[in-house]
C-alpha cells in the first residue's frame, strides 16, 4: 500500500497538486498538524453542540468574531450576518466541490445499503491506487443546503463532497477513518478549497469528527467497546477461538449503536479553522455554553484564607497557599491551572486542613459537576480518548490516569459548570473555576450572600 501511495503515478495527488496551484496559487502540502486528541479537540465539539442548537447570542457572537479575525473574507463575500455567511459559504463549498467532483481521475460506484463500504481507509486506497476506483455512499439525511440534486449524475452535493473528501483527503495518503484519520484529512483536503468554503468545510468535517468522537456523544459505547476489546485480546492469547468470535460478535453489535454528529449546517469560530489550533475555547465561546439541565449540582462553600479582606477568590492565585497533591498534574499545558479549593457545606460545619488562614468566607455555587455521578460520562470520555489503541504494537489498551484528571477537569470548565464538586471525598470539597464572591463568616453565627 505505502508503494502505491507514494507512488509517481498518484493521480489523485497529481490532481490535488495541479488543482490547488491552478485555483489558489498555492502548493499542495503535507500540513503539520498538531496530533488529533480530546485535549485538542473537546472545545470544538462542544462548540459545535452549541452552534447546532443556534441562538442568536452564539450567531451574533461569531459573525461578530469573523468581522475582527477575518473581516476581507466577510467583504469578499458580501455577508451581512451570520445567517449571510452562512449559506454563502455553504453555497461556495458545493460550488467548488462540483468542480473537484468534475476532474476525479476515478472511475466510482455509489451505493445505498452499505454493500460497497470499505473495511477501512487502507482499502479504499487500495482500490482507488490499485484499481483507479472509489465506492462512495448514496444516501443519508436531507443537508439544510449541500441538497441540490445534478441531473447528469442523480447526485447531490452532499454526496459530491463526501466523494471528493474521499479522494482528496482519506486516499491520498491513506489516512484513516478513525479520529486522527480525520483531522488529517480534514488539514490535506483543506487547503483545495476557497477560504469562504473552508468555514464550511470545517464544520463539515473537523467539526463533526470533534462531535463524534471527543464529545460524551460515543462515550459509553466506546467504553463496552474497550471491555470486550480486552475480551478479545485475552481469548487470542488463550487460543480461545470461541470466546474470541464472541467478544468479535459484541464488538460489531455495539457499534450498531455508533451515532453521529446532527446534519446540520453550523459555522465553527475562527480560532478553529487554523491548522495551528493546538486546543482551547475562546471566551468569547465559553460565556455562551450553559450546562445541560438536570446536570448540575448547588452548594454553600467555605473557604479558608490568610486575607482578611477578601470579596472574592482568585483562581490565578492557585498554589499561594498550601501544595495540594495535584500540583505537578497541573504543570500540564492542557491542564485547568487556575482554580480556587472549596469545602463543601457552611462555614463553622467543615473542619479544615491544617495550614489553611485563619479567615471563614461563605460562598455560593449553582452549577457544580458532580464528578462522582458523572451524569455526562466525561470520565469515560476522557479515558477512552486518551487509551492506547488495541491495535498499537506497545502499550496495547493502556490507561493514563493522570491525563484523563486533566482532561476530565477541562471538559467540566468547556460544558459551562462553575466548578466541580466530590461530596465523597475524605473532606467533600469543591474547586472553583472563576472568580466567587464570598463574605467573612463572622464568629458566633452564620454569614449570607443577597
Amino acid at each position: 500500500m505505502a508503494g502505491l501511495i507514494s507512488s509517481p503515478t498518484n493521480k489523485a495527488l497529481k490532481l490535488a497538486q495541479d488543482y490547488t496551484k491552478e485555483r489558489h496559487g498555492a502548493d499542495f502540502i503535507t500540513p503539520k498538524l498538531p496530533p488529533s486528541s480530546l485535549a485538542k479537540q473537546s472545545a470544538i465539539g462542544r462548540t459545535h453542540m452549541a452552534a447546532v442548537e443556534g441562538s442568536p447570542e452564539y450567531k451574533r457572537a461569531i459573525f461578530d468574531a469573523y468581522a475582527q479575525q477575518m473581516p476581507d473574507v466577510l467583504e469578499k463575500a458580501g455577508a451581512k450576518s451570520y445567517d449571510d455567511l452562512l449559506e454563502k459559504a455553504y453555497r461556495q463549498l458545493a460550488e467548488e466541490t462540483s468542480e473537484q467532483f468534475s476532474r476525479l481521475p476515478v472511475s466510482m460506484s455509489f451505493h445505498k445499503s452499505g454493500e460497497g463500504n470499505y473495511k477501512g481507509a487502507k482499502e479504499m486506497a487500495g482500490d482507488v491506487h490499485g484499481n483507479e476506483h472509489l465506492y462512495v455512499f448514496q444516501g443519508g439525511d436531507p443537508h439544510d443546503f449541500l441538497n441540490r440534486v445534478d441531473p447528469q449524475t442523480g447526485l447531490n452535493e452532499n454526496e459530491k463532497f463526501r466523494a471528493v473528501h474521499d479522494l482528496f483527503g482519506h486516499a491520498i495518503h491513506g489516512n484513516e477513518f478513525g479520529p486522527m484519520g480525520e483531522e488529517k484529512a480534514w488539514g490535506i483536503h483543506k487547503q483545495m478549497y476557497s477560504p469562504l468554503a473552508q468555514l464550511a468545510m470545517t464544520a463539515e468535517t473537523r467539526g463533526q469528527n470533534s462531535v463524534v468522537n471527543y464529545t460524551p456523544l460515543n462515550a459509553k459505547l466506546k467504553s463496552e467497546v474497550s471491555k470486550l476489546r480486552e475480551l478479545q485480546m485475552e481469548a487470542k492469547r488463550r487460543g480461545d477461538t470461541q470466546g474470541y468470535n464472541m467478544a468479535t460478535k459484541g464488538i460489531q453489535d455495539a457499534f450498531q449503536g455508533f451515532q453521529y454528529a446532527p446534519q446540520k449546517a453550523i459555522l465553527l469560530p475562527p480560532e478553529y479553522m487554523s491548522a495551528e489550533y493546538a486546543g482551547g475555547m475562546p471566551d468569547y465561546v465559553r460565556k455562551l455554553i450553559s450546562p445541560q439541565k438536570g446536570t448540575e449540582t448547588q452548594s454553600v462553600l467555605t473557604h479558608y484564607s490568610h486575607d482578611p479582606n477578601l470579596k472574592f477568590t482568585d483562581p490565578k492565585r492557585y498554589g499561594t497557599g498550601i501544595k495540594g497533591a495535584e500540583a505537578e498534574r497541573l504543570q500540564d499545558p492542557s491542564a485547568v491551572r487556575d482554580r480556587s479549593y472549596f469545602y463543601l457545606g457552611e462555614p463553622g460545619m467543615v473542619s479544615p486542613e491544617p495550614g489553611l488562614g485563619i479567615n471563614r468566607y461563605r460562598g455560593e455555587a449553582s452549577s457544580l459537576y458532580d464528578i462522582t455521578h458523572d451524569p455526562l460520562e466525561f470520565r469515560a470520555l476522557a479515558r477512552e480518548a486518551n487509551r492506547t489503541p488495541f491495535t498499537s504494537k506497545y502499550n496495547q489498551g493502556m490507561t493514563y490516569p493522570t491525563q484523563d484528571a486533566n482532561d476530565m477537569e477541562r471538559l467540566i470548565r468547556e460544558y459551562g459548570y462553575q466548578g466541580m464538586a466530590n461530596p465523597k471525598a475524605s473532606k467533600p470539597m469543591a474547586i472553583m473555576f472563576d472568580q466567587t464572591p464570598v463574605v467573612r463568616h463572622k464568629r458566633g453565627g452564620l454569614s449570607s450572600i443577597k
